[in-house]
């Protein structure tokens, strides 16, 4: 006779873009005793395979799947385990895991400030070049920066090591989104 199993999933806490997540699932049988369940899990974000965790081979009746590749546009995910099982056992569907991304944080590097000088009012005189250093957006990733750095001080008053906020910079491109 085919045994009937159970697949839970256990939840993630939420990580940044990029970073590796491993999803864990557990099959058992449902009741409990008899054959251990064997065969594979695959791992779906919202009903679709994802590729790097599909056939995922049970080993004491858990599968692990780990992936970096999960996009802010599209978090949350909800994350399911599809048991795929051996002849003795039945297939069965893990409840879905709601898995946040949040964006990866980027450095802005090339931009210095000059010391404040007393003028009355808290420009920033800006230098270089702004630039995202190597290592900032992942390897395949199509992400730059585009606009004009413009600088403030908090105060007008003069002094040197001050703060100075830049704005006037963005991210464009195909998964600046996740940045």
């Amino acid at each position: 006779p085919i045994v009937n199993t159970t697949t839970t999933i256990d939840p993630v806490s939420s990580s940044a873009y990029g970073t590796s997540i491993t999803f864990t699932a557990r099959v058992a049988n449902s009741p409990t005793g008899g054959t251990a369940p064997t065969g594979t899990v695959t791992f779906k974000d919202g009903g679709v395979s994802m590729t790097s965790c599909a056939a995922q081979p049970i080993t004491a009746g858990v599968a692990t799947c780990s992936i970096s590749t999960l996009s802010v546009l599209a978090s949350p995910h909800s994350i399911t385990a599809v048991y795929n099982p051996d002849a003795t056992h039945s297939t069965s569907v893990s409840s879905a895991v709601s898995q946040a991304i949040t964006p990866k944080s980027l450095t802005v590097t090339g931009i210095t400030a000059s010391n404040k000088q007393y003028d009355g009012n808290t420009t920033a005189t800006l230098g270089g070049t702004a630039a995202l250093p190597a290592g900032g957006v992942i390897t395949g990733d199509t992400a730059s920066l585009t606009g004009t750095a413009v600088g403030s001080f908090a105060t007008a008053a003069v002094g040197t090591g001050k703060t100075v906020t830049v704005l006037g910079l963005s991210l464009t491109g195909a998964q600046a989104g996740n940045y």
